[in-house]
Order: structure tokens, then sequence, then C-alpha cells
């Protein structure tokens, strides 16, 4: 063959080897000696010689059966100059938007709001600590503690605290408190008990102050819910490091 390959019919024929070689799949036997010459044609001539253009790329592009993009036809020439695996090179058609990966952002996780807390209901229950009593009009007491407080709305860890304090006579007229810890006094309040204030937490807790006269320190509640219920896990009377009922000599 011609180094410079001039003759048409034989670059036409060269070329239309390599296209079928490379557009439809290579065969190692029957196309290996078409790349090979091409090979050496090009490593010799890599900008190319004769009347169909200056560089592989022009003369891929004259004898491709449709338009093949520029970085189509170059990567076939440099697949032909290269000793990489020769694989078949499909051609995309003129005008397709060349294939560009695309790395799908993996969704972010979903959080779902946490559910307002309500405080509304907190303080019903916290007020639950006081029983109107039916025979008296008027007058409220501490919620019983029959049966280890079992009806007040007590965390069992504040009701096991009170049963403790009471056995060791903590709140006894001798020598302890001589008042209730829920109601602060002997007898009851003869004024209702109203909620001062209510402020949630940011752990879904309710802390509310609720006045049990107006001679007596506030009593605290500590609101939490506990198998979707609402209990005190917390008991205070007025402030200070004594205040709260787990404080080792709670305010009477």
């Amino acid at each position: 063959m011609n180094d410079d390959i001039d003759n048409n019919e034989e670059l036409l024929q060269l070329e239309e080897q390599l296209r079928a070689a490379t557009f439809a799949g290579l065969d190692t036997t029957a196309s290996g000696r078409v790349f090979d010459r091409v090979r050496d044609h090009v490593q010799a001539f890599p900008k190319g010689r004769g009347r169909l253009g200056h560089d592989w790329n022009r003369r891929l592009l004259a004898v491709a059966p449709f338009v093949v993009p520029a970085a189509a036809a170059a990567a076939i020439a440099v697949a032909v100059i290269s000793n990489q695996p020769q694989k078949a090179i499909l051609p995309v058609p003129s005008g397709s938007p060349a294939a560009t990966p695309v790395n799908s952002p993996s969704p972010a996780p979903t959080v779902e709001p946490s559910p307002p807390t309500d405080v509304a209901a907190a303080q019903r229950v916290a007020l639950g600590l006081f029983v109107a009593d039916p025979s008296l009009p008027g007058h409220w007491y501490p919620c019983s503690n029959v049966d280890n407080w079992a009806a007040c709305p007590l965390s069992a860890r504040v009701k096991a605290r009170l049963a403790d304090l009471t056995s060791s006579g903590y709140f006894s007229d001798v020598g302890g408190c001589g008042a209730d810890y829920i109601s602060g006094t002997q007898n009851g309040l003869f004024n209702a008990p109203k909620v001062l204030s209510a402020v949630a937490g940011g752990d879904g807790s309710v802390t509310v102050v609720i006045q049990r006269g107006p001679s007596r320190p506030g009593l605290i509640a500590a609101m939490t819910k506990e198998n979707g219920t609402w209990v005190a896990s917390d008991l205070a009377s007025g402030t200070g490091p004594a205040a709260s009922i787990f404080s080792a000599k709670p305010n009477c």
C-alpha cells in the first residue's frame, strides 16, 4: 500500500474496512490486519495525508454512513494508534447530546416533626393532684395516699419517694413538717388551686406551677409522659436546693 494513500479507491476501501470493523464489533482475525496497516500509517503520518483531509477525524467523517461527532472519530483514531484492546465503538448520531453520567444524590432522610407538646393537657392532669371535697364546697384536699397514691397522677418513682418519707415520719406533727407535702397544709385548701404557669421543655416535658394558697409556696410539678399518660415525675415545694422531693431534706 502507498504510505501517502493518495489512491482514492484504496483509501475508501481501507476506510470502509476500518469503519465496518469499528462499528460492527472487531473481529481479531479479519480486521487485525486492517488495524495493523492503519496503525502503522497513523503513527508515521499522525496528521494524515491525501485528498480527503489532513487528519484522521476528517477522514473518518468522510466515509461514515452517518455523521460521527469529532469526539467519536478521535476515539477511533486513538484506538487505532494505541495498543489498547480494540472494542467496538458506537457512534452517536449528529445532534445527540453526549451521554454524561448523572450521579443521583441520595435522598435526605425525612425527619418527622415532633408533635407540639400538649401543655393544656399537662395542666389539667397536674391539677388532679388536688381533689374537690364533695362534702364541703370550697374545700380541696390532696389526692389520696390510699394504696400508695395509686389514684394520683404521679410516676412510680415519686410515689415511692412519698411513701418512704411518710413511713419515716417526715410529714408528722411531731418532729416532722406537720403538713402534707402536696397541699402544704394539715387541713387542705380553702382556695381553689390554680395554675400560675406552665412551660413546655425541649424534651416534651411541661413544668407546671400551682398556687396552693396565698401564704403557701407554689407546688411545682414536672409533668412527663409515661406510656402516653401525663404524670408528675418530680415535685418541688418552693425554691432552692431543697425544693425537690428527691433532695435529702425536702422543703415542707
